[in-house]
C-alpha cells in the first residue's frame, strides 16, 4: 500500500503541474452542467412563449360560406386571414403554417343537418407548426360537438347521451417528476462526465509517457507493475470524483440562482439530498470507468488512438441513459444490476423522488465492484506485457 501511495502521489503532483491539461479537463467536464442549465432555461422560455395567449393565424379559403364557424374560431383566439387559390402551394412551401378550405356546398349541408365538409391543409413534417395544427383541429372538433348538442336539444334529446364516458384525469406527478420531464437527460450527462473526466490522466500517464520515453525508466524501478498501474488509476479516479462532485454542485447551484421556475411558470424542485445520493452512487461507477479506461488505453498504439477510443466510451455507456428518457423506468433487479444502466435507473428514481430499496443499491454496488476488480485484473495483465513499451 505504501508503494501504491508513493506512485499515486507522484502521478498526482505531475498532473497538477500541467496546469493546461488540468484546466482543459475541468473546463470540458464542467461545461456539461452549464450547457444543461442553459438548455433547460431555453426550453422553459420557449414553452412559456408558445403558451402565451396570442392569436394564431389561420388562412381560410371560402370563409363567406361559414360565418358562424369563423366567429367561433375568432372567439377562441384564431386570426382569420383570407386566402387565395394558391393556399395548398403556400402551405407546401412553408409560407403558411396551416390552411382551411370551406367549399361552397358547406352552407347547404350545414342547413340540412348533414355533415358539412371542410378541408384542412397542413404539412405535418414541419415540427414548428404542430401546436397550431393541434389547436385548430381541436377547435373544429369542439365546434362540431357544440353544434351536435344544439341539434339534439332542438329534437328534445338530452345532448349528454353522446357522452357515455366522461374521463376525469388525476395527475399523480410529484414536483420532482414534473421537473424530470426537463431533466431526463441528467443521467446521460452524468455518465459523460464520469467516463470522460479522468480519461486525460489515463492517456497521458500510460500512452503519453510511452511516447515521451519516460515509461521504460519508470518500469525498471523495483516496484511491481501492478502497483504502478493502480497508482495511475487512483489518480484518474480521484480527479474524476472531484470533477463529478463539482458538476453536480454547479447543477444544483444553478437551480438555486437561475430563474428556472419563472421560465417554466411552475415549481421545479431539485433536492440537494437526491444529488448527494447520486454523487455517492457515481463513486463506484467512476472507479469502474478508471480501470476500463486504463484497460482500453493499454491496447492503444498511439496517443491519438487512445484519445479516440476513450472519447467514444462515454457515449457508448450513456446510450442506456438516453433510452430511459423515452421508455418506462424498469424495476427488474437483473436490469438494475447492470453497471451504467442500473445507475441511470436509480438516478431517475432519485430525481423523481421515488424510493430506492437498499437491496437494489447493494446489488448494483456489488456487481460494479466485481466488474471493476475483473477489469483491473485484465488491465494489470496487459500492463505487465512487454508490448506496453512498444505499443505494437
Amino acid at each position: 500500500m505504501k508503494l501504491i501511495w508513493i506512485v499515486f502521489r507522484k502521478e498526482w503532483i505531475d498532473h497538477l503541474r500541467d496546469q493546461r491539461s488540468v484546466v482543459s479537463a475541468l473546463a470540458n467536464s464542467l461545461f456539461t452542467p452549464v450547457f444543461m442549465l442553459a438548455m433547460i432555461l431555453l426550453v422553459g422560455k420557449t414553452m412559456m412563449s408558445m403558451s402565451e395567449e396570442k392569436p394564431e393565424p389561420l388562412h381560410v379559403l371560402g370563409q363567406q360560406y361559414a360565418p358562424a364557424f369563423m366567429q367561433y374560431l375568432e372567439a377562441n383566439n384564431i386570426e382569420i386571414i383570407p386566402a387565395d387559390e394558391n393556399l395548398v402551394e403556400e402551405v407546401r412551401q412553408g409560407k403558411v403554417k396551416m390552411g382551411l378550405i370551406i367549399p361552397e356546398e358547406y352552407a347547404q349541408a350545414f342547413r340540412e343537418g348533414r355533415p358539412a365538409p371542410v378541408e384542412l391543409v397542413m404539412d405535418t413534417s414541419r415540427q414548428t407548426n404542430l401546436m397550431v395544427m393541434s389547436k385548430v383541429t381541436q377547435l373544429i372538433q369542439a365546434y362540431s360537438k357544440e353544434v351536435t348538442s344544439l341539434r339534439l336539444m332542438a329534437r328534445g334529446v338530452d345532448p349528454l347521451i353522446q357522452l357515455p364516458i366522461v374521463p376525469n384525469v388525476r395527475d399523480v406527478a410529484t414536483p420532482q417528476s414534473s421537473a424530470l420531464l426537463f431533466m431526463s437527460m441528467l443521467p446521460f450527462f452524468t455518465a459523460i462526465v464520469v467516463f470522460s473526466a479522468g480519461a486525460g490522466i489515463i492517456v497521458d500517464s500510460l500512452v503519453g509517457e510511452r511516447e515521451r520515453s519516460t515509461l521504460e525508466p519508470l518500469l525498471i524501478n523495483p516496484v511491481r507493475r501492478s502497483y504502478l498501474l493502480i497508482g495511475k488509476v487512483l489518480t484518474s479516479f480521484f480527479f474524476a470524483v472531484i470533477v463529478v462532485g463539482l458538476s453536480l454542485f454547479i447543477f444544483w447551484l444553478g437551480f438555486q440562482v437561475l430563474p428556472i421556475e419563472d421560465a417554466f411558470g411552475f415549481s421545479m424542485t431539485l433536492s440537494a439530498a437526491s444529488l448527494f445520493w447520486i454523487f455517492l452512487l457515481t463513486i463506484p461507477e467512476t472507479a469502474l470507468a478508471a480501470v476500463l479506461q486504463a484497460f482500453i488505453a493499454s491496447f492503444a498504439r498511439t496517443y491519438k488512438e487512445a484519445q479516440t477510443f476513450l472519447a467514444i466510451l462515454p457515449f457508448v455507456i450513456g446510450i442506456p441513459s438516453v433510452v430511459l428518457a423515452f421508455v418506462p423506468n424498469p424495476s427488474d433487479l437483473t436490469q438494475i444490476a447492470i453497471p451504467g444502466f442500473g445507475h441511470s435507473v436509480l438516478f431517475n428514481r432519485l430525481l423523481r423522488g421515488e424510493p430506492v430499496t437498499p437491496l437494489e443499491v447493494v446489488v448494483l454496488l456489488l456487481v460494479t465492484l466485481v466488474s471493476t476488480g475483473i477489469i483491473l485484473f485484465l488491465a494489470i495483465r496487459s500492463f505487465g506485457r512487454e508490448r506496453i513499451l512498444s505499443g505494437k
